[in-house]
Parts: C-alpha cells; sequence; structure tokens
C-alpha cells in the first residue's frame, strides 16, 4: 500500500509542527482536512529521492559496523567488541534502587 507523506504545520497528537510522517491515502486527507498538516514535497526543500534498494553504505556488512566482532577469511574471529563501548555501557545501566 502507497502511503502519503505528510509535513505537520501545527501540533496534533503526537506530532509537533515541522514533523514529517507517512499515512494510508484515506487517513491522509482526513488530517489535511482539519488543517494540521500538508503534503510533504520533498523537492521544495532541495531533497532528492534515492531509487528503492540503492543504498549509499559500500560496506552491506552489518557485522562491521559499531564495534562488532568480524571473521577472518578461515572463519576464525578476527576481533571483539572494543572494551569502550563495553565500559560505556555499564556506565549508562542506572543504578539499582536501594544501593550506595
Amino acid at each position: 500500500m502507497e502511503k502519503v507523506i505528510l509535513q505537520f504545520t501545527r501540533a496534533h497528537g503526537p506530532y509537533n509542527a515541522g514533523d514529517k510522517a507517512g499515512f494510508d491515502p484515506v487517513t491522509a486527507v482526513k488530517i489535511e482536512a482539519q488543517g494540521v498538516a500538508q503534503r510533504y514535497k520533498p523537492e521544495a526543500e532541495g531533497v532528492v529521492a534515492e531509487p528503492a534498494g540503492q543504498g549509499t553504505d559500500p560496506d552491506p556488512d552489518p557485522a562491521t559496523d559499531a564495534g562488532q566482532a568480524t571473521a577472518k577469511k578461515d572463519g576464525t574471529p578476527d576481533a571483539t567488541p572494543s572494551t569502550d563501548a563495553q565500559k560505556t555501557a555499564k556506565q549508562a545501566a542506572l543504578p539499582s534502587q536501594g544501593k550506595k
């Protein structure tokens, strides 16, 4: 099903002015009729849409992103996730209630 992209001109439900969201055509018409959003025109902002499936990431392998371990050609592990990421995760964890 095709989606219609709307840009909100004022707050409406969970959306704020300037937010963009996709809706089915029937819902989009109802929201437009309320006067809180208008159809989004990417060419007005100088945005050029990419053809579907034509990503710009030259490395489509998600295992090499975000410090994840990769494997050598023979299948043995190449590296482990960075310890900096592990330290950051521990620091970001909230303390248990009642512990000092």
